[in-house]
């Protein structure tokens, strides 16, 4: 029996659906979006680390949304939850909230570990080089046939971090383009080296805009 008086409006709207995973655990559904409502009880029960400090009700309860968030709460109270989605949440958490699994397993992500450790790797490694931040397939007029047009910038577009400008124009080929997206040392981000590849002139790009 479910003791919990559970809310009648979420973060995202009016709900739609609802499901009582656990007392105090509710998964809710919107038009919009989702996510899980834990009661101020279970809130005040979750581990050191995995307990939220924002998102909170007035009277303690908390939201979880349901892209990445799902994750804590299943890892907060495994059992409730079916096994196969315990490994998921860890490998959400390691990769995209490395600083909230870190505090709670103590363990300390590595750019082996995380792909957030990575990317953070990659924009460090990179902050002096032009980094892509735009690309044109050669299906615009102003890209030769196997060339890709980029826009560059120094530092890129870090996912937290502010544009450098000026921006720089280049061609690149087509294949090493495609395959350098695919290292997971890039995180899907591409490197200009100025010694190797073409600039491609400003003025094409703006009168083709």
């Amino acid at each position: 029996m479910n003791d919990t008086i559970h809310p009648q409006h979420t973060p995202w709207g009016t709900p739609q659906t609802l499901r009582i995973v656990a007392e105090g655990i509710v998964r809710f559904t919107t038009s919009s979006h989702g996510g899980y409502w834990l009661s101020p009880a279970r809130v005040a029960s979750m581990p050191r680390g995995l307990r939220p400090t924002q998102n909170l009700d007035s009277n303690g309860g908390a939201w979880f949304e349901e892209d990445q968030e799902w994750a804590i709460v299943v890892l907060a109270f495994p059992q409730h939850f079916d096994s196969q989605n315990h490994e998921p949440a860890q490998r959400l958490l390691k990769d995209w909230m490395p600083e909230i699994w870190e505090v709670w397993a103590g363990e300390k992500l590595t750019p082996e570990t995380s792909f957030t450790r990575r990317r953070e790797a990659f924009f460090h490694t990179h902050r002096n080089d032009q980094v892509v931040t735009g690309a044109f397939g050669s299906w615009h007029k102003c890209v030769p046939h196997g060339k890709i047009g980029v826009v560059a910038m120094t530092g890129g577009r870090p996912p937290n971090g502010a544009l450098t400008a000026p921006e720089t124009y280049w061609l690149v080929d087509e294949n090493e383009y495609g395959e350098a997206l695919k290292r997971p040392d890039n995180v899907g981000y591409f490197v200009i080296d100025p010694t190797r590849h073409q600039p491609w002139p400003q003025q094409a790009l703006a009168a083709a805009a």
